[in-house]
């Protein structure tokens, strides 16, 4: 064991990962992090496609690899689970569905102690598109108008968010665990946990990771419509939330309103017109920016679907969410 490197633990949530176990858990054993410091736990929600022989072969050729169960099948119950079963000094965050960068656990490492005032790090998630619309997701996600996270982005520096985080582990006995309540952006509100608490969050981009994108327009979309749905349930609980967050539903909130008062006067169908005119004809530099960013990589008519599909997406979960509080409260009420 190198006594200069301290011992990792990479925590893995999967269920049903057949297809990308393997290929994620290669790039964390052939990392150029030394073995003799590094632990892989796995935590599996009960698999039935074969996920867990995957990683029951891997446990018998390399000890560093054990599998934990994850009966209630929740992703930051696995989180809770594989923290608390781990033994590393520093513990990772990472997904079944994505693959590291050769020196992803090492970059990591060596940002946290340079940064010995930040209670956790991460990189750059990159998107790697096989088929035209996964190229155009992967050409919008670098976008800032397709989310509010800096974790597309190559910005170094502190954060307010990470993907993948990489924490020392005494920063879950002062934050705290996941909230298991919280079914999505279980991460995005530990993050803001420690951000609100006076704790640092440092994003440095030669820490790399990739997945694959939603390969259909209709995951685009649930994934999206989840992510609003559960933000709504972060601004519940801390009453803030980047304004980037508000300005999709916002819109789509406004233009509604329009058509709505058009049946009544048809000055408002004017405005109607222009609100649509101008997000169209909004996305057509939006998505040739991310084109350009993209490498001049992916179909401009893809990518400006692909935004309208995150926009929509993210306003009509964002919706469910706050009329699913305010039914709670009027029901608690009654």
């Amino acid at each position: 064991m190198d006594r200069s490197l301290p011992f990792v633990s990479v925590v893995v949530p999967a269920r049903n990962e057949h297809t990308a176990i393997g290929r994620c858990l290669e790039s964390i054993l052939r990392n150029s992090y030394p073995l003799d410091n590094l632990e892989v736990v796995v935590v599996d929600g009960m698999s039935d496609d074969g996920t867990r022989d995957i990683v029951q072969g891997y446990a018998r050729s390399y000890p560093q690899v054990k599998l934990v169960d994850n009966p209630r099948l929740i992703t930051p119950v696995a989180f809770n689970i594989g923290i608390e079963f781990a033994s590393g000094d520093v513990i990772a965050i990472f997904g079944a569905h994505s693959y590291m960068e050769y020196d992803f656990l090492l970059e990591a490492v060596r940002t946290l102690a340079e940064h010995p005032e930040v209670d956790c790090v991460g990189g750059v998630a990159e998107a790697t598109g096989k088929s035209s619309w996964e190229e155009a997701v992967k050409a919008a996600f670098n976008s800032p108008f397709s989310t509010g996270s800096s974790k597309y982005s190559e910005k170094e520096g502190y954060v307010t968010t990470v993907v993948y985080g990489v924490c020392r582990r005494d920063v879950f006995a002062k934050y705290g665990l996941f909230d298991e309540r919280f079914v999505r952006a279980q991460d995005y509100e530990f993050n803001l946990r420690i951000v609100r608490a006076g704790g640092k969050l440092y994003q440095n981009p030669a820490i790399r990771s990739y997945y694959r994108p939603r390969s259909s327009p209709g995951r685009l979309f649930e994934q999206y419509f989840q992510y609003g749905e559960w933000k709504v349930q972060v601004l519940v609980k801390h009453h803030t939330l980047s304004i980037k967050n508000f300005i999709p539903p916002l819109y789509f909130s406004v233009l509604l309103v329009s058509i709505l008062l058009s049946l009544v006067d048809h000055m408002f169908l004017y405005c109607s017109f222009f609100l649509m005119a101008g997000y169209i004809l909004g996305l057509i530099p939006i998505a040739m920016l991310a084109r350009r960013r993209n490498g001049g990589m992916g179909n401009l008519f893809l990518i400006a679907i692909v935004l309208f599909f995150i926009h929509a997406g993210f306003s009509l979960g964002f919706y469910k969410g706050a009329i699913d509080v305010l039914a709670g409260k009027a029901a608690v009420k009654g």
